[in-house]
């Protein structure tokens, strides 16, 4: 059969799109829509994937002048997935939220074509509700969204790229040339919101003397220097900072205690990995959804996680240490992980959509 999916707008729709994607070209032909012009027409250009660009705006909830133009792409949007589907005949459309799903959903109920949404967050994007009532299933990373989909939920989990969690913990510290005794801690704040982590995690270093640890700490681009600058604040302690990691396996398999946001990829990825770690939620995110993803592994103890108007460089750092020096603590930590993962996310809802034939 022949799968449309629609995905665009951020990473964090366009990537698990991808990892779905991988899976499903195994045995079916797949196509992409997403917004003419946008990230995602690039990254999936550069995964090898075919690519139909359509006008997309995302509407906002208040007048503005670019509201018109954006209202405008968005129905011309609709016009343009209506031919894309007659010309393509998908047998099935997947929609990964974020407005540029939107067109391409909306298309297809008009055509009669079948569609499942992928929601990555455990408070639901608003797009994802709205067009849960064209969607015959929804697809869920994180249990909970039930309430938000009534009748319609399966748990999948959220589909992530197949080389994480490849690598041995030694593979990866001897790619990372990690001395031998030493512990890692990672600190990754991703793009959006690390500025203000990054102030606390500084003040936790400055805690953390010694030279029985490695610090990897990715700052985001605006950061990097003014923390490069800072090294000898430090002491003995390694501290190896980056603008960004395109390395993660390495990063994940080499780590003992992770910092980071509560992106939905992140989470998936961490648990993938069967990572340690202490989720920071960034507490402007729409809905406070990283909120809630944090929350949802962590009420099974498969993560730690500390909000940020309650957090200081003290008290992360003491809790930095406690994880680093209670192996009882991380063992389990990594059992839970191992019963809260769907690592065949994808597999998962590849099924699904068959069903729907």
């Amino acid at each position: 059969m022949k799968i449309m999916i629609a995905a665009g707008g951020t990473g964090g729709h366009i990537y698990p799109a991808i990892a779905f994607a991988r899976e499903a070209a195994k045995k079916h032909e797949t196509v992409f829509v997403g917004g003419k012009g946008g990230m995602e027409e690039k990254i999936v250009a550069a995964e090898g994937f075919r690519f139909l660009p359509i006008p997309a705006g995302k509407i906002i909830r208040r007048f503005t002048l670019q509201n018109i133009v954006n209202i405008a792409n968005f129905i011309k949007g609709i016009f343009a997935s209506g031919l894309a589907i007659r010309k393509e005949k998908p047998a099935v459309i997947i929609g990964f939220g974020g407005y540029v799903s939107a067109p391409v959903v909306i298309a297809g109920r008009f055509f009669r074509v079948p569609a499942a949404l992928h929601e990555q967050n455990a408070i639901p994007g608003l797009t994802n509700k709205l067009l849960s009532k064209c969607a015959s299933v929804v697809l869920a990373s994180f249990t909970g969204t039930d309430n938000a989909f009534k009748g319609k939920v399966v748990f999948t989990g959220n589909p992530i790229r197949e080389k994480l969690g490849s690598l041995t913990r030694a593979e990866a510290r001897n790619l990372l040339k990690i001395q031998e005794g030493k512990k890692v801690v990672s600190i990754i704040g991703g793009s959006q919101g690390a500025r203000s982590l990054n102030v606390i995690v500084y003040e936790a270093l400055k805690k953390m003397q010694g030279d029985k640890l490695e610090v990897i700490w990715m700052t985001g681009e605006k950061d990097s220097l003014v923390y490069t600058a800072k090294l000898k604040e430090f002491g003995g302690l390694k501290v190896r900072i980056s603008a960004f990691l395109s390395n993660m396996e390495e990063v994940y398999g080499a780590t003992d205690v992770l910092i980071a946001r509560a992106g939905a990829t992140t989470v998936s990825e961490v648990l993938r990995c069967g990572v340690p770690a202490i989720f920071v939620p960034f507490p402007a995110a729409a809905n406070n959804h990283q909120v809630y993803n944090a929350r949802s592994v962590a009420d099974k103890g498969a993560a730690l996680m500390l909000e940020e108007k309650n957090l200081t460089g003290v008290i992360l750092a003491a809790e930095i240490e406690k994880l680093l020096n209670n192996e009882e603590s991380v063992k389990t930590i990594k059992e839970n992980i191992k019963k809260t993962i769907n690592k065949d996310s994808a597999k998962l809802m590849l099924t699904e959509l068959e069903k729907l034939l």
